[in-house]
């Protein structure tokens, strides 16, 4: 019993703590946050926290809409995990009598009108499991892949699955199906109680609120919203809010700023770590929906989409004409990209990028007048000679992780054109912690390019250069600023997780 009691208080502040997350985005610029509800009610299983949009969010489709309702459930264990199969059975969420399809088909069939212009979110801790098809169904954003689900004949992989889910749900339409899952999102493995916690202390300082002290045993954040509710508040404003707020003395006092503020430009293709990061920065350029993992889904593998996204965001960047700071929760190849497209001879921008840290953020912005002057070596560079007839060129790049032996492997195995493999390991040692500063990182990326350069003309390779590399994002952009010179670059990740094989792949090529 006693167990069951603290599981429940658990899960009560989890979506308090959620609620407030959300709720800051009430005095937060750009977030277009109108009204946030604590378990409004009357949205068949979807009301524990509801957010408007005032005007209406845009989405990855083209489309907005006004307000996301959102299931939130807190668990203290992983015992379970997201099927397709789990989405049909009640016991899942806890119910007796209705699934999580059979709530959302229930939420179409008030007004599917209304329903299209709304999302539906269930955020849970649990995550997916991992040999399940829903898992290739559900790309970063927590979208479900429609094109994929409705692609294949009923008797194929994802067939069965919309096979078996318009069974559930007793339609034999497609069009019906389609029409349900549209505004359905799953967030699974969001976030522990820890991380949670983290992220509502950021999201009140941001707001003007007052951070609960460590020391504090109550949170009155949590008391206050379940005391709101008691009285029959169940949407909120900033104009019913933050008066309370001011009464309970939790307004923090504003700060001078002593510096000129800088421009802030978000690039997200990953959701770890940088859920609100589109709260955070003046602008986003959200690549969430192109990705599964570390991998493009098959619908932006031909880089149209994404070339022109970043070419927009370059553009975009170079028309400021002021100082920028650079957000990048995103993977290696998209800063790389970003990073060609603001060529640094070229752009003409001052840009400081924000590079993330086990000890928080740092800002780097290079000094040019020293940067040329940092210590030498930079570098201990190994060369691997490989096919005496090949016209391309492998270059590993160990910063923060030693690549050399399995690049070698990996170009032994897939790049028989590769005539040699060029190494270059940090001078400082391989670590996180091998990057100083920021003069540190441009001379290193200078003096890199510097030597690929010359490698290539004394050697004769015309073709392509294959780039593996292990080191801060914040110096793939760095590095992409001064790569024009190298002509083709293809460039891979490392499958960590091994969502395929756990080796390395071909991401891009520019």
């Amino acid at each position: 019993m006693a167990n069951a009691v603290i599981a429940r208080q658990t899960g009560d502040e989890f979506q308090a703590n959620f609620f407030w997350v959300q709720a800051c985005g009430l005095n937060i610029p750009g977030t277009g946050i109108s009204s946030v509800s604590w378990e409004q009610g009357g949205t068949f299983g979807f009301d524990d926290v509801v957010v408007k949009y005032t005007p209406e969010k845009p989405d990855k489709d083209g489309t907005t809409y006004a307000q996301e309702f959102y299931q939130v459930k807190y668990h203290v264990d992983e015992a379970k995990g997201f099927t397709y199969e789990a989405l049909m059975s009640p016991e899942f969420i806890g119910n007796k009598t209705e699934s999580i399809l059979q709530r959302l088909h229930k939420n179409y069939k008030s007004n599917p009108d209304t329903y299209q212009n709304n999302r539906y979110c269930i955020l849970n801790t649990w995550n997916y499991a991992s040999d399940d098809p829903l898992r290739e169904l559900i790309h970063n954003g927590g979208y479900i892949r429609l094109e994929k689900l409705f692609r294949d004949g009923a008797k194929s992989k994802f067939g069965k699955v919309r096979e078996a889910w318009k069974k559930h749900l007793n339609i034999t339409d497609d069009d019906e199906l389609r029409a349900v899952l549209k505004p359905f999102r799953i967030d699974a493995g969001y976030a522990n109680q820890k991380s949670l916690r983290e992220l509502f202390a950021t999201k009140l300082l941001v707001a003007g609120l007052k951070s609960p002290s460590h020391i504090q045993i109550a949170d009155p954040y949590t008391a206050l919203i379940q005391k709101l509710h008691e009285s029959g508040t169940t949407t909120f404003t900033r104009d019913i809010l933050w008066p309370v707020l001011t009464d309970m003395d939790l307004i923090e006092m504003v700060k001078v700023q002593t510096e000129e503020p800088k421009y802030k430009i978000g690039v997200r293709s990953f959701s770890k770590g940088a859920e609100n990061l589109q709260h955070e920065v003046d602008k986003i350029t959200c690549l969430l929906h192109c990705f599964g993992g570390r991998f493009l889904l098959e619908e932006y593998v031909d880089l149209i989409y994404l070339n022109k996204e970043i070419h927009d965001l370059a553009e975009f960047a170079k028309a400021r004409k002021e100082p920028l700071e650079l957000y990048f929760d995103t993977h290696i190849p998209i800063a790389f990209m970003l990073g060609r497209a603001l060529d640094y001879k070229e752009a003409a921008v001052d840009i400081t990028v924000v590079q993330k840290t086990m000890n928080g953020n740092l800002t780097w912005r290079p000094e040019i007048d020293k940067v040329g002057s940092y210590p030498r070596p930079l570098w201990n560079l190994s060369t691997v000679q490989k096919n005496e007839g090949g016209t391309d060129l492998a270059i590993s790049v160990s910063i923060t992780r030693n690549t050399m032996a399995e690049v070698d492997l990996y170009a032994h195995k897939n790049l028989p054109e590769v005539k040699s493999h060029l190494h270059f390991e940090i001078a400082t040692g391989v670590s996180p912690n091998s990057i100083k500063d920021a003069n540190h990182a441009v001379a290193a990326m200078d003096d890199l390019v510097e030597q690929v350069r010359v490698y290539k003309k004394t050697n004769g390779i015309k073709g392509n250069i294959h780039l593996f590399f292990s080191g801060p994002v914040t110096m793939a952009f760095f590095l992409g600023q001064r790569a024009s010179v190298l002509k083709n670059i293809c460039v891979y990740d490392y499958d960590f997780k091994e969502q395929k094989d756990g080796e390395y792949h071909l991401i891009l090529s520019i």
